[in-house]
């Protein structure tokens, strides 16, 4: 018997994704590697179904269910800073509010 997980999204994952430019095809690939192991990454502190995992240079944080049926994405954030001087910051800037603007229609 081969267990079924259900992978859902919050928006502010889907703004972070965004945000931070996850390409689709690498997001693709961390689902599927979420779905074939969903206790890839550590736990939380504190927090029994809060789960935190490091791949291709971000954080996925994310909520497991008990029964191991459902995973809920909430978060998405680099794993460093990047290191990029003022104006290469602004231009990254201008183009993730640019891709905003196209994911909400504007």
């Amino acid at each position: 018997m081969t267990l079924r997980i259900e992978i859902a999204e919050t928006e502010r994952f889907k703004l972070d994704c965004v945000m931070y430019g996850l390409d689709d095809a690498v997001k693709a690939r961390k689902l599927e590697q979420l779905r074939s192991d969903p206790v890839i990454g550590f736990q939380k502190n504190g927090q029994s179904r809060l789960w935190e995992w490091h791949s291709a240079g971000f954080v996925f944080s994310y909520v497991l269910t008990d029964d191991l049926s459902r995973l809920i994405l909430v978060e998405l954030r680099p794993a460093s800073a990047p290191e990029t001087g003022l104006s290469d910051r602004f231009w990254l800037w201008v183009d993730r509010i640019g891709k905003l603007k196209r994911l909400f229609g504007v």
